[in-house]
Parts: C-alpha cells; structure tokens; sequence
C-alpha cells in the first residue's frame, strides 16, 4: 500500500487508497480500508505455509473488491477470482486489472444452477451471504438479488496450490464436494458459525484428504479460519 496513502488516513481518516499507483475502488472505502489493514497490516492470512509465493496458480471465492487477491498477485501469484456482488465485481476488475487477474461475476455454490439469491447486508457489502441472515449475528437478512452462479467443480476443474474462501455461509456446501476439493494443494478459509457447524466443515475437508485445522476467531469477527493441506 502506499505510504502517503496510509499516512493520510492514519492522521485525517480520510483519503484514497492506493496501491502500487493503483487507486483502489469500492463502494464503502472506509470498509476496504479496514480490510487492507486486517489482510496487509495484521496478516489475516498469512498464516505459516499458506503464505503465497511467487508462481502459485491461487482462487479467490469471494474476493470482494480484491485486496487478498492485489497481495496475493504482487507475491507473484496467478489469481482466478469469484466474486458475486456486482458493484464489488466491478471494483475487482479495475482494482486488480494491472496484474491481468481472471474475474468471475459469479457465486461458487455446491451443485450447477445459473443463479443464486444473494441477500444483501444494509451496512457491510463483505457480509453479503447466500443466507437470509447476517453471518455475524444470525439476524435475518430481507433484501435480495439474483446473482449468477458457478458450481465448485466448475470453479476447481483446474489445479491450484491455494484455494482461498471467503463467501459467508457458502463454504459449508464447497467443502461438502470432496471431489472438487482434491483440485486444492492448501486450504485458507473463513468459517461462520452461524449458519453452519465448524466441525462438519472440518470433517469435509479431512474427508477430502486434507489435514486440517481450525484457529481461533480472528480479532473480534463472527469466524473461525480454517487451513489444510492436501496428504500426498
């Protein structure tokens, strides 16, 4: 990120947020900050082995407006990435356009259907679910839009050394594939216990042939961050 950038917004509050001369989109730029700090600053994932490194081919399911997806390609990753918020998509595209990142204007849902609902968070567009409930608290969520969809066969028919999900709900029904799974080296994933059960997710990915394991919630969001690791 840039320094000016960070400064600004350390002394005003204010200012874009620009990133190797990019200047970042988003619809909540006070929202992309906070992900920028919590995924650049703080090291949401980089957690030990699952740091990307130069060459690896990594899917991003639920990039938002791409700051994993920037990190992960300046690293010198090759990125494909899913994200179903059209506004969001938008800024993923010109956000990570310099880095000729792959996007996909799509849900990754467990089975093939051409669109999902995507019912929309009033306040933070990175809780957006395929739930009818906030992920965080399990209120109901009511206003909803149909979204197209991708299956996670379709998503995974290539291989990838990482696999990176963060889709509010949605990786209950991924893990669920463990065909699909088996496309992944390794595993990061944001798991939400409000609308599914850690454990089963845990034992999906274990079924897949993947040693696994869950961390402690990360700071004070409604998750869980889970990491495998394919077994040879």
């Amino acid at each position: 990120m840039s320094p000016v950038s960070m400064l600004r917004h350390a002394v005003t509050g204010q200012g874009e947020l620009r990133v190797k001369g990019v200047t970042v989109q988003s619809a909540d730029p006070q929202l992309t900050w906070r992900l920028a700090r919590t995924i650049w600053q703080w090291g949401e994932y980089d957690v030990p082995g699952y740091v990307v490194e130069p060459g690896w081919r990594v899917i991003d399911i639920g990039a938002n407006v791409g700051m994993f997806a920037m990190l992960a390609a300046i690293r010198g990753a090759k990125l494909v990435c899913y994200e179903p918020n059209p506004a969001a998509a938008s800024a993923l595209r010109h956000n990570t356009a310099r880095w000729d990142v792959e996007v996909h204007e799509a849900a990754v849902v467990g089975e093939g259907s051409e669109t999902v609902k995507m019912f929309i968070h009033p306040e933070r567009d990175t809780r957006n679910s395929l739930f009818a409930v906030e992920v965080g608290t399990g209120e109901p969520l009511a206003t909803a839009i149909d979204v197209p969809a991708i299956s996670v066969r379709e998503a995974l028919q290539d291989p990838c050394d990482l696999l990176k999900v963060d889709c509010e709900g949605g990786e209950f029904a991924i893990f669920a594939d463990h065909v699909a799974l088996r496309a992944a080296k390794r595993i990061i994933a944001e798991v939400h216990g409000a609308v599914g059960d850690p454990a089963q997710a845990l034992a999906d990915v274990e079924a897949a042939g993947f040693r696994a394991r869950l961390h402690d919630p990360w700071q004070d969001e409604p998750m869980q961050l889970l990491t495998a690791t394919r077994v040879e």
